[in-house]
């Protein structure tokens, strides 16, 4: 979550007692930002992802969907690390979580 959507959350938290759905952060087009391991990562805003997203949305491949969704420079980051499939499993979840993917709107 950006800093910008962590203020608006904070906000929206103050004034209703709860959070902004992910489907309310969608329609404000935020980007996202999550940590994995010390380093940071961005996930575009739904409506800026690159269609290839959606061609492998549903699919089994899960490497050709977590590089869609952070593109070459951020996939080529985190293969500098020299990850195992654990390191990716748990890198998937948390990126993921992050995004929101399979609440309801997603």
């Amino acid at each position: 979550m950006t800093v910008t959507t962590k203020a608006r959350a904070a906000k929206a938290v103050a004034a209703t007692g709860k959070r902004p759905s992910i489907a309310q952060d969608e329609a404000l087009e935020q980007e996202t930002h999550f940590d994995f391991r010390g380093t940071e990562y961005t996930i575009p805003a739904p409506l800026d992802m690159p269609v290839e997203v959606m061609e492998l949305a549903g699919s089994d491949d899960t490497v050709g969907m977590l590089k869609a969704i952070l593109g070459e420079d951020q996939w080529s980051g985190f293969l500098s690390d020299k990850p195992k499939m654990r390191d990716l499993l748990e890198f998937a979840e948390v990126l993921s979580e992050a995004a929101g993917f399979g609440e309801p709107g997603n």
